[in-house]
């Protein structure tokens, strides 16, 4: 605790002393961290200082219910996954989105490497691989002399293969990183937002 001056009037000390204090019979808050990744003081999320995203503490389905998150998690496509976090920004008026994989994977890492790991940001989190709203695309030149290829309708030598049916995924127990996801694939989804 810092030392008032002494040349302080009394009622100024008291004062001062007073704003530094909870107030009686409140518990006090833990500060949020500076330079990691911690609970928010309501516990509702996990801040993430260095990149200055917000995470929502437990996946799409399931509610913080102060000390873990209860409630079964949403198995939900791609698309509906970015339909749930639109449905999210339209309720509270926050800019709710699916995480790209880099961000994901960054703050599974950081939260792995603090102490009582990623179950302590992330409790009761599914085991299983979540959804990032990163595209895997396959822009890979097609042989036009191959017989499959033409068998796919593939005939011209500047057709290349835009994949669109996959995605990047993160596995929660691991966070290994898996670009080639069937989007139609049900999965869990945690939401993130800009840090207030």
């Amino acid at each position: 605790m810092r030392r008032l001056p002494t040349s302080l009037p009394l009622a100024t000390g008291v004062l001062l002393l007073a704003t530094l204090l909870p107030p009686a019979g409140a518990t006090a808050a833990a500060p949020e961290p500076r330079g990691t990744v911690a609970p928010s003081r309501d516990g509702q999320l996990v801040v993430d200082i260095d990149s200055g995203l917000a995470w929502a503490r437990c996946v799409e389905g399931m509610r913080w219910n102060g000390r873990r998150c209860t409630g079964t998690p949403l198995r939900v496509t791609q698309s509906q996954a970015n339909d749930l976090a639109a449905a999210r920004r339209q309720a509270d008026g926050r800019p709710w989105r699916v995480p790209r994989a880099i961000e994901l994977r960054r703050v599974m890492q950081r939260g792995d490497a603090m102490d009582g790991g990623l179950g302590r940001l992330f409790p009761d989190t599914p085991p299983d691989w979540q959804w990032t709203a990163s595209a895997s695309i396959d822009a890979s030149p097609v042989n036009v002399y191959s017989y499959d290829n033409v068998m796919r309708g593939r005939t011209t030598e500047s057709d290349d293969r835009l994949d669109g049916l996959h995605a990047w995924a993160i596995d929660a127990r691991s966070g290994r990183a898996r670009p080639d996801m069937p989007r139609d694939t049900p999965l869990p989804v945690r939401l993130v937002r800009p840090r207030d």
